[in-house]
């Protein structure tokens, strides 16, 4: 540039003499001219940079300096085609700049071997600059071999500014090579080089935690804090080991710390979401939960949200939640199921139907997607179709037993095909004896077939809480006492534990 600075100081006094110029300074006119063009469309970010250096370089074809300025500004805009043409530029006059940029070319080309040795060059013409040994740090911190770790040892003793920052990549050599003795080392070597280090410090933070020694961990980021390093990642990080160690305090007070720094941070939401769910408090669950910023793309977090709204009482809120998450994740399965689900809950059967049949379409090996279908199919009273996906389900299944007391209840309820009804039913018991309302099944067969006592057994052996928990156990009970005479016992259950069952009236109008 020296030389295009003189050219302008001599062209002024004769431009005042109004002398003619030479070819030769026209030309050199013409090159300064353009160069200052390119680089003022470089400042503006301009495509137009490369051609105008082509342009320049035209009136000085060997020029080694633009040529060095169309590699490194063709690099730079990631157009690396442009640079191959122009990469003859090292001369033996070349200085640690131009094999600094050598190097980057090589790097793009992947000649990494090259570029290392660019690099030693560039320092070999410009031994103190901590710029191009801080770059040649990072190439030998790629290849990472015996020989590369020599080399940044050295390094470390001729840059003392880059110790810590030699040492901290070292470590990283180290910790990939799965010597993970060796990376604490030079992790604790990076720290020692530079207690202030945060990056020396968070390094040393992670190996802890890979290594699952998460109070070390702990005690890193405390010290970083003091210095006054925050980031939301860190304080979430911090309040993961308080909740492991059962200080929820602690653990809360960072999760907000990182929700100050970052207010949409995933991770720090989540947790806080889990700690208010723990807590009952599912408003402030569903505020943390709905504030994270991948709530809106995260289909399970709509139905976590759905959950907390029906946990907080509002049913019409949870069905609204999930009829948009149904709408916005369009073949969601699984968003279908428990939209499906929550139609059936709000007495939206035909609905529900829709929605399971294209469920059922989509997946048919999803075999509670089916049952749900199924009992909806019940409840429209839609039986030769109920058949169909009792008998699919069973086919997939031959001892799924919610299918067999589907289907056996629905028999009884209706009084036909009594003696399938008995056999699904008794085979649903022996599957899952425990379960209430299999027995009760089977106890309404018997009831439909005038097996009175062998329902009365059954009914009297059902655990007195599951009574209390479903009016329809307690309804059959009381039909069968009414059909034994027992019209005291039947009332005493109408009145009291079947007393919200629908036909409960009826049958308490009968009695009496």
């Amino acid at each position: 540039m020296k030389k295009f600075l003189c050219f302008l100081c001599l062209c002024l006094p004769c431009a005042a003499g109004a002398l003619e110029l030479s070819e030769a300074s026209r030309q050199e006119a013409k090159l300064y001219t353009t160069f200052i063009e390119a680089l003022y469309a470089q400042r503006e970010g301009s495509s137009d940079t490369i051609d105008l250096l082509k342009e320049a370089l035209s009136y000085s074809p060997d020029n080694p300096y633009l040529k060095r300025y169309i590699v490194a500004t063709a690099i730079l805009q990631n157009q690396f085609k442009e640079a191959e043409p122009y990469a003859d530029f090292i001369t033996e006059e070349s200085d640690g700049e131009d094999w600094t940029v050598r190097a980057a070319y090589l790097l793009k080309k992947n000649e990494i071997a090259q570029a290392v040795e660019a690099y030693e060059q560039a320092l070999k013409h410009s031994p103190d600059d901590t710029r191009i040994a801080y770059q040649y740090m990072l190439v030998l911190a790629y290849v990472g071999d015996t020989e590369s770790l020599e080399k940044m040892e050295e390094l470390a003793k001729r840059f003392p500014s880059m110790t810590s920052s030699v040492y901290l990549e070292m470590g990283n050599i180290y910790w990939r090579s799965q010597n993970a003795p060796a990376a604490l080392t030079y992790y604790n070597k990076a720290c020692e080089a530079d207690p202030y280090s945060a990056d020396a410090r968070l390094a040393r933070a992670k190996f802890y935690e890979r290594t699952s020694n998460f109070f070390l961990m702990l005690y890193e980021f405390e010290q970083l804090e003091k210095m006054g390093y925050t980031s939301a990642d860190m304080f979430t990080r911090m309040g993961s080991v308080f909740l492991l160690s059962k200080d929820t305090l602690k653990a809360k007070e960072y999760f907000e710390k990182a929700v100050k720094l970052d207010p949409g941070n995933p991770s720090a939401l989540y947790f806080l979401t889990v700690l208010a769910e723990e807590q009952e408090d599912y408003a402030q669950a569903l505020n943390y939960l709905q504030s994270a910023r991948d709530y809106e793309n995260t289909s399970g977090k709509w139905l976590q949200a759905s959950f907390y709204q029906e946990k907080l009482g509002d049913r019409k809120a949870s069905l609204a939640t999930l009829k948009e998450a149904y709408k916005k994740f369009e073949g969601s399965v699984e968003i279908g199921y428990f939209y499906a689900l929550a139609l059936q809950d709000a007495g939206e059967n035909r609905a529900s139907a829709r929605v399971l049949k294209k469920i059922v379409r989509q997946r048919p090996e999803y075999a509670d997607a089916r049952l749900a279908y199924a009992y909806v199919l019940d409840s429209l009273q839609k039986y030769k179709q109920l058949e169909e996906q009792i008998q699919a389900l069973l086919a997939q299944d031959e001892n799924m037993h919610a299918a067999m007391n589907l289907w056996a209840y629905s028999l009884a309820v209706r009084g036909v095909r009594l003696q399938e009804a008995q056999k699904y039913a008794e085979k649903a018991v022996s599957l899952s004896p425990q379960d209430a309302s299999y027995q009760d099944t089977l106890a309404w067969v018997y009831y439909q077939q005038g097996k009175l006592d062998r329902a009365l057994d059954l009914l009297q052996n059902i655990d007195y809480q599951a009574l209390l928990d479903n009016a329809e156990i307690a309804y059959h009970l009381a039909a069968v006492y009414a059909a034994l005479g027992q019209k005291d016992k039947a009332v005493s259950l109408l009145t009291k534990e079947a007393a919200s069952w629908p036909l409960s009236k009826t049958l308490l109008e009968n009695i009496q």
